[in-house]
């Protein structure tokens, strides 16, 4: 910068206003508290004192010099400058210019004043020689605002993100990952749910009764059930809870009520091999991994009064779920091993190898770490890890500009992308990244976020001579001013990565199919159900259970199976096969003394099959 003139301070005397206060108008300034007016009577007697003391017409001089300066930078401003910039510009001057009302008048405790007199600064803003610094003044006392540069703009300053909520990713039975990087910062859902249910009622009941009613649309209904196309009344059927609703079509040219397959899964699969890392929006650990599989549930209620056809029901086998982490930050594998069926607080077996070439749990040198219950698992990823980017914005001009020029145009950085005028670098995994307090580094960051704002340019040096004692100084020499033509801005994105990663399962060891009707129930496939009990149940004196014909292996299999078919359950050309493991087998027919069954010859050893019949018994056994 250049030298400052010396200045001189001429105080004029205030008046206090004593005039009557008008009521206010629109137009009216209404003071709260003490008021304190500076006026000048005349324009001759302002005229007399600036030729009697000149350094008044100076301080004059200065005033209007500084104010045309502000409306040329106004008018500079909306010229060049953005609707955001020129109002954050506007929001700083306000605030330098702000003081705080009390009730004395108002203060100004926010601004520091500070003397401007010869020897101040002496020989800090360059080498005078201890000849008296930048300012030739005496008893100029504290006159001068010190306005201080904003620490953003010569230290780096961190930031904290906004919460944003975290994502979400289902995959069917299982999920295989390989990649360099693995950010699991969402709940991943992996496998089948492992409970179903329908409960076909009124709703269903009406938009049957609706189509019935209507002989347009059930001729239609009933040419569409010819060709294989059934009319959907999947929305009219709700589920329990949180089960996965089964749906339902209506066969209008036989009028029944045909509910969709139900195929559970067998365990489900996790699978990922990469640089492991886990981010979070919140600053809250985020990542979790829920792995779907094991036995469930099939409950199905038809009060439709319209016979129900069921097709294959599968409640899925106990085999094991698993979740593999090949983790290459950490260079081990880890298992996470779900076994339905185990005991309570046993299913889930940990083990762990060193490196990343083991394939299985069950590999030579695998270490066995415990056993445990279905939730509360936690995978710690490797500490001190984090996921940065750099933004960089670089403004140039014509390297001969002078201080008073602007110029300045955005390089590098194309015009259409989403971060104009920023060039964002590819995001990079980063080790140990030091949190940065008061422009030092503080150790390793423990924020979430962190921004780290830094700068650098390219200059000249503008030289020149100020001859003997210049600019009411007592300085002489050479006066050197650095004129930026390059700055380039660097924001230093840094985001934690090291938060735990939870673990969990769900379905049971244990599996169970109910059934239950105020019609007729037809089987069109098979009901397997390895690990529970199945019960089939057709109220009322004309509800019978039977088998579809030309249904596809209608077996109908359980650790016990109950059958309850008031109207009769099978007949003499098509019984209804049974398979029991190890359990009991009951058929129960009140209204009708038919009971055709046929159950499958084959029992696990050791085991002793009961069967108990109500009413007469025909059929193989």
């Amino acid at each position: 910068m250049a030298p400052s003139p010396s200045r001189a301070i001429s105080q004029s005397r205030q008046r206090r206003a004593a005039r009557p206060v008008a009521a206010p108008s629109l137009a009216a300034a209404t003071g709260i508290g003490r008021i304190d007016i500076a006026i000048w009577l005349f324009a001759a007697a302002l005229a007399s004192l600036m030729s009697r003391h000149s350094a008044m017409a100076i301080n004059f001089i200065r005033i209007i010099g500084r104010r045309l300066q502000e409306a040329q930078e106004r008018m500079r401003e909306l010229a060049t400058q953005r609707v955001e910039q020129r109002i954050a510009h506007t929001l700083l001057r306000l605030s330098r210019r702000a003081g705080r009302a009390t009730a004395e008048g108002t203060t100004v405790d926010k601004i520091v004043l500070a003397p401007w007199e010869r020897h101040n600064y002496e020989d800090q803003a360059y080498g005078d020689g201890g000849h008296g610094g930048p300012f030739n003044c005496s008893g100029c006392g504290n006159y001068f605002q010190v306005v201080k540069i904003a620490g953003a703009a010569v230290q780096p300053v961190t930031a904290e993100s906004v919460n944003v909520q975290r994502g979400e990713l289902t995959i069917g039975k299982a999920i295989i990952i390989s990649a360099g990087v693995i950010n699991i910062n969402g709940k991943v859902t992996v496998g089948q749910t492992s409970n179903y249910s329908a409960n076909i009622g009124q709703s269903a009941q009406d938009a049957i009764n609706a189509l019935k009613n209507d002989a347009d649309a059930l001729a239609a209904a009933k040419r569409a059930a010819a060709a294989g196309n059934y009319y959907d009344i999947s929305g009219y059927v709700t589920s329990t809870g949180s089960d996965v609703r089964i749906g339902a079509r209506y066969d209008a040219l036989n009028d029944q009520i045909l509910l969709n397959g139900v195929v559970q899964g067998t365990g489900g699969y996790v699978y990922l091999n990469g640089k492991i890392i886990s981010t979070s929006t919140s600053g809250l650990a985020q990542g979790e991994i829920v792995v779907n599989g094991g036995a469930g549930t099939v409950n199905v209620v038809n009060s439709t009064g319209v016979t129900l056809v069921t097709n294959t029901v599968n409640t899925g086998v106990t085999a094991a779920s698993v979740v593999q982490l090949v983790d290459r930050l950490k260079n081990e594998t880890t298992w996470y091993v779900y076994n339905a069926g185990a005991a309570a607080g046993q299913q889930v077996t940990t083990y762990w190898a060193a490196g990343t070439s083991t394939s299985s749990y069950q590999s030579q040198g695998v270490q066995n770490q415990g056993q445990s219950g279905p939730t509360g698992l936690v995978y710690r990823t490797k500490e001190n890890m984090y996921y940065q980017w750099v933004d960089t914005a670089t403004l140039t001009r014509p390297q001969t500009s002078q201080s008073n020029d602007y110029g300045w145009t955005f390089v590098g950085a194309n015009a259409n992308s989403e971060v104009y005028p920023w060039v964002r670098s590819a995001p990079t995994l980063v080790e140990n990244a030091q949190q940065i307090v008061n422009g030092q580094a503080a150790g390793n960051q423990w924020t979430n976020f962190q921004q780290v704002v830094s700068a650098t340019g390219d200059a000249h040096d503008n030289s020149f001579s100020t001859g003997d004692r210049c600019c009411g100084t007592d300085f002489s020499g050479t006066w050197h001013q650095l004129i930026y033509y390059r700055l380039t801005l660097n924001l230093t994105n840094t985001v934690k990565a090291s938060y735990p990663i939870s673990v969990s399962f769900n379905g049971g060891g244990v599996s169970s199919v109910n059934v239950a009707s105020n019609s007729s129930i037809v089987l069109n496939g098979p009901i397997n159900n390895l690990q529970g009990t199945t019960v089939i149940t057709a109220t009322g004196a004309n509800s019978s259970i039977t088998v579809a014909p030309g249904a596809t292996n209608p077996l109908v299999s359980g650790t016990q199976v109950t059958l309850n078919g008031q109207g009769g359950i099978g007949s003499a050309d098509r019984p209804v096969p049974v398979q029991v493991y190890g359990g009991a087998l009951t058929a129960v027919s009140t209204d009708r003394d038919l009971a055709e069954i046929c159950m499958a010859r084959t029992w696990p050893r050791k085991s002793q099959a009961v069967r108990t019949w109500t009413g007469t018994r025909r059929g193989a056994a």
